[in-house]
């Protein structure tokens, strides 16, 4: 009997760096967007982040978002939130994501995935003057394999 090891790596088809400009609603999709993680995602392509005159609103703010490996960064633009969202999101050393949160199909397309799901866990807040970011896990389904970043996957293979 033979056998042998394929080692599939997360980063496998997520190489390029692509960055999207987004609109991110706070909360719990589960529970129409209350409490905490990301409810929402939405293309926000025309709005540019340097801009001062960015409207805040309640449980949202603008986003560079891109995927690296199995990870989905965003920046949140600081000038695009509230004083409270600020104190609520990001005023500890985690942003916590209470719910696993689906991608929608036409974001995912924009970043060549099929399918994707952010994970629900708790991520360190890498901290500017003008910005939060976030680097969390995401599962992420081809047609070729499923796999996430926390572990390298082993598949054996025997030949009888």
């Amino acid at each position: 009997m033979t056998t042998k090891q394929k080692i599939l790596r997360g980063t496998k088809f997520l190489t390029e760096k692509q960055i999207r400009l987004v609109h991110v609603v706070f909360g719990m999709p589960s529970l129409n967007c209350s409490r905490y993680g990301i409810c929402r995602i939405e293309n926000r392509s025309t709005v540019p982040l340097d801009d001062d005159s960015i409207q805040q609103q309640q449980n949202t703010a603008l986003a560079e978002m891109f995927t690296q490996g199995t990870n989905v960064i965003f920046t949140f633009k600081r000038n695009s939130m509230t004083e409270s969202d600020i104190s609520k999101f990001f005023g500890d050393d985690t942003f916590l994501m209470e719910e696993d949160k689906p991608l929608s199909p036409h974001i995912a397309a924009q970043f060549g995935l099929e399918t994707a799901i952010i994970l629900r866990g708790s991520y360190p807040i890498k901290r500017t003057d003008d910005t939060f970011e976030i680097s969390a896990k995401m599962m992420i389904h081809s047609n070729i394999e499923t796999f996430d970043q926390t572990k390298i996957d082993v598949v054996q293979f025997s030949k009888q």
